[in-house]
């Protein structure tokens, strides 16, 4: 379910993955900055997803500690919710996934009137009201003036050979799904200029340079370059791509390759390792408890595990009588599962509550409270003798439609 929470988590991962981005403007590694606006979408919200995949924690005494049945805490949406940045990320879906298809459309009707130069042609085409030529996947798209026109036709075939159309595609989603970000559309921006430099590096290789760079001027003239879903012969940003056309790949890209990649592991190792749920972990692997002053050693594999009275079914029945979801929260439409660590000690005390790994700080509260006010439970055992066991429970607040 999207949650605000979400959003904003996928909206930070974003901003950490594309950012670095501006740090390969001016290096020659086009194929590199093309792959990286294509995948630093989805490798964010792989990022988002493994967060609550990954272990809580590396340490090996994780394995040994008591895990009870997860407990569901469920309430209904209410129907009196705050207009939230939910329900304006929706409408800004389907605002901008309207006008996506809107265009998508006008252009299949305008590649209808494309005429096939002729059979053997390889996917050529004439349309006799464009002004200028461009490629749409498999095929190519020609003025009437540049029918006849080699240099034009090969810069096209090479967009067709990258298959630049299939980019355009995916990112003109990805500006649909993450309309809020504004590097979205910088990156949709930025890709089609990639794109160019791309081809330009080939046509570089098939033409002479001077031949080329004037064939760009004498094209310039024409308004082609910002057409929707076109990769066109056409730019505004000659002076870049003439400049492009000079930088070869040096140890300076290279750094600047590294570097960014760099920058994607650590943000990875930010997002899917909750510092804050490792520390409190290691609070929690402490070995002694307090009990009337006295320490007293916490097993985490006992012989006889500690049991509320009445079973965990009994243990249900105290939770979802007991539990409150957070009007706040509620609103919002919070929901996650929150793991809380506790100690039953030997007199069957819970004590030692804390957050093992949280959702938001309104449910995060709500646990601790519900289960730091439990009553007693039958105590473990080791060795015939009563002893202190650590224990973790995982609450799963979650809203019902």
């Amino acid at each position: 379910m999207v949650t605000n929470e979400f959003l904003t988590k996928i909206f930070l991962c974003q901003l950490a993955l594309l950012l670095p981005y501006f740090l390969l403007l001016g290096s020659a590694n086009f194929g590199f900055r093309r792959f990286w606006l294509l995948f630093s979408v989805p490798f964010s919200m792989l990022i988002v997803g493994l967060e609550h995949v990954i272990p809580m924690a590396t340490t090996e005494e994780m394995e040994y500690v008591v895990w009870l049945n997860p407990v569901e805490i469920g309430s209904e949406i209410s129907h009196s919710l705050s207009f939230d940045f939910v329900q304006i990320y929706f409408i800004g879906l389907t605002v901008f996934s309207l006008i996506f298809l809107l265009r998508l459309a006008r252009l299949f009707l305008e590649i209808r009137k494309a005429l096939e130069v002729k059979p053997e042609s390889q996917n050529l085409f004439v349309l006799p009201e464009a002004k200028g030529s461009f490629t749409f996947f498999g095929r190519i798209f020609l003025s009437l003036e540049d029918v006849s026109d080699e240099m034009v036709i090969q810069h096209e075939n090479e967009h067709r050979k990258q298959r630049h159309s299939a980019d355009l595609i995916i990112y003109e989603i990805y500006a649909c799904l993450f309309w809020f970000n504004p590097l979205i559309w910088i990156g949709r921006v930025e890709l089609k200029k990639v794109h160019e430099y791309l081809v330009d590096q080939q046509m570089c290789n098939q033409f002479s340079v001077a031949d080329y760079k004037q064939r760009l001027l004498e094209k310039a003239l024409y308004d082609g370059n910002n057409v929707f879903l076109k990769n066109t012969f056409n730019s505004n940003q000659l002076k870049n791509r003439f400049k492009m056309m000079n930088t070869k790949k040096n140890f300076i890209g290279r750094i600047k390759v590294f570097s960014v990649l760099f920058i994607a592991g650590f943000t990875m190792m930010s997002f899917t390792l909750n510092q804050n749920s490792l520390s409190i972990w290691e609070n929690n692997l402490e070995s002694f408890t307090e009990i009337a002053g006295q320490k007293e050693k916490v097993y985490d594999a006992p012989e006889k595990m500690a049991e509320f009275i009445g079973g965990m079914d009994g243990l249900m029945k105290y939770l979802q009588s007991n539990m409150v979801y957070p009007s706040s929260a509620k609103e919002k439409g919070i929901q996650g599962k929150v793991h809380v660590s506790f100690v039953v000690s030997s007199k069957g005390k819970v004590k030692d509550v804390k957050i093992l790994r949280g959702v938001e700080s309104s449910l995060d509260n709500e646990a601790m409270r519900v289960v730091s006010a439990m009553p007693s439970w039958t105590p473990a055992e080791n060795e015939g003798k009563k002893v202190a066991c650590r224990m973790v429970l995982p609450i799963n607040f979650k809203l019902q439609d």
